[in-house]
C-alpha cells in the first residue's frame, strides 16, 4: 500500500495505470462514505425540496473531501522530502498522475454541479 499511495517514482505504464484505477476507486469509496456521512449529519425535513438538499449535501461532500485530499497531498509531500520532488522532471507528473487527475476532477466535478444546482433554483421556486 506504501507504494500506491506514497510512491512518486514513474516505473512504467502498467503501474501507473494500476495506481490510478486505486486511487478512483478509492476516492469514489470515500466520497460515497462522507456523502453518506453528511447526508445523515445535515439532512433534516424542512420545507425545501429533498432533491435540492441532497444536492447541497453533496456539495459539501467535495469540499469536506478535497481538504481531506489536501491533507494527503501535503503528507505525501512531506514524507518525500523537498530534496527528493523535482518539479522540472516529466517522470515526477507521471508519477503523480494519479493524484493530479483526482485533484483536477474534483475541481471540475465541484463546479458542475454547483452550476446544475444554481440553475434548479434559478429556474424552479425553492418551495
Amino acid at each position: 500500500m506504501d507504494t500506491i499511495f506514497f510512491d512518486t517514482n514513474y516505473s512504467g505504464i502498467q503501474p501507473a495505470l494500476i495506481r490510478v484505477v486505486v486511487f478512483l476507486l478509492a476516492s469514489t469509496l470515500l466520497l460515497w462514505l462522507v456523502y453518506l456521512g453528511l447526508t445523515k449529519l445535515l439532512f433534516r425535513k424542512s420545507l425545501q425540496r429533498k432533491e435540492l438538499s441532497l444536492r447541497l449535501v453533496f456539495l459539501w461532500t467535495l469540499f469536506v473531501y478535497f481538504i481531506l485530499f489536501n491533507v494527503y497531498l501535503y503528507i505525501l509531500f512531506y514524507k518525500k522530502g523537498a530534496d527528493s520532488l523535482e518539479f522540472s522532471n516529466v517522470r515526477f507528473y507521471l508519477g503523480i498522475m494519479a493524484q493530479l487527475i483526482i485533484y483536477i476532477g474534483l475541481i471540475i466535478l465541484f463546479f458542475i454541479k454547483k452550476s446544475s444546482l444554481t440553475k434548479i433554483i434559478n429556474g424552479k421556486s425553492i418551495n
